[in-house]
């Protein structure tokens, strides 16, 4: 009976501070306290719906209060790994938000809240394709370093079939589907490797006569020349996802997605990003065995490539110091 008695006064003092909590004129110090009470205990029914509520504060509050972001995120981070149900299924819900690539919560707050975000998403519920796509997108900006990067895609590889990873959600009608499937985990790793969006290499298609573009009589491919960060932010994120290519069991399984996906998605064009050429170029050369047959579609694009790296690395003059860096 006292026991029982312990645990109403306790939901009750609970409830008591999570009204106060909810108070907008609450200053930041005393929010921040309340904050780090309610870590001490993650059962109580209205500590459940409290920590529910918090992905959404989260993604609300972004960068305007980097201090008590950091404790939410902190908190979050604590009852996802704890498998709280109710945080968890308000997380599915807000992922999109956290993990914008323009404006969410993994972008623009410093480094530290930044590695705990990443973390977060190996307890996300599901990685549905959208999810994916702006998660690429945090990838190849440079809003995230590149450990950071290869830290999610790391991450990302842990929750592939490739890792033996075995949790699943059941669908209505009875189906169980893996928490993130091959083609969108693949998906993932291309847009990761190219670079750039769909629509940033449609707009490069209309670009002629302008420095950033070089072209050679050799080949049809013209270059778009990135600026040295870019390049070299997108040269390591491209390390990590070669690695991810190459730990996949059968070798040929991933050479014949990539070479697909560059034929869907690359051939064709005239304007490519001089890094996305050298990306996928290096990336075809290391996973190009005795098991794995090129396409003759790809043959053509692929030596107009290097044809135009060539060029634009033979003409480079001694004062173009940034660009020669990239050699």
């Amino acid at each position: 009976i006292c026991f029982l008695l312990f645990l109403e006064a306790t939901e009750s003092l609970i409830k008591a501070v999570y009204t106060l909590y909810q108070q907008r004129s609450l200053l930041i110090p005393v929010r921040t306290l309340l904050l780090k009470a309610y870590r001490i205990q993650y059962r109580s029914k209205v500590l459940s719906r409290w920590l529910a509520g918090l992905p959404l504060q989260l993604a609300h509050l972004s960068s305007r209060n980097p201090e008590l972001s950091t404790q939410l995120i902190d908190i979050i981070h604590t009852a996802a790994a704890r498998a709280n149900k109710e945080l968890l299924k308000s997380l599915k819900v807000t992922a999109l938000q956290i993990y914008d690539p323009q404006e969410g919560t993994v972008v623009v707050l410093p480094a530290e809240s930044q590695q705990l975000l990443v973390q977060l998403v190996y307890f996300l519920p599901s990685l549905p394709a959208d999810l994916l796509s702006r998660l690429s997108r945090c990838c190849i900006m440079g809003r995230l370093s590149a450990d950071l990067a290869a830290m999610l895609i790391g991450i990302l590889h842990m929750r592939s079939s490739f890792s033996g990873w075995k949790s699943s959600v059941k669908e209505q009608n009875g189906s169980v589907q893996l928490n993130i499937s091959n083609a969108d985990y693949f998906s993932f790793l291309f847009s990761t490797l190219t670079g750039f969006s769909k629509e940033e290499l449609t707009w490069l298609q209309s670009l002629r006569g302008v420095p950033h573009v070089i072209q050679t009589q050799l080949s049809p491919v013209l270059l778009y020349l990135t600026d040295l960060d870019q390049f070299l932010h997108h040269w390591d994120v491209t390390e990590t996802v070669c690695h991810s290519l190459l730990v996949v069991p059968v070798r040929s399984q991933s050479f014949d997605v990539l070479q697909t996906a560059i034929s869907k998605h690359l051939v064709g064009l005239t304007v490519i990003p001089d890094s996305t050429a050298g990306c996928v170029l290096g990336v075809i050369c290391k996973l190009l065995d005795h098991t794995c047959v090129l396409s003759e579609t790809l043959l053509p694009f692929l030596a107009s490539c290097c044809y135009s790296l060539l060029y634009f690395l033979l003409t480079l003059e001694k004062g173009e110091a940034e660009h020669l860096r990239k050699r």
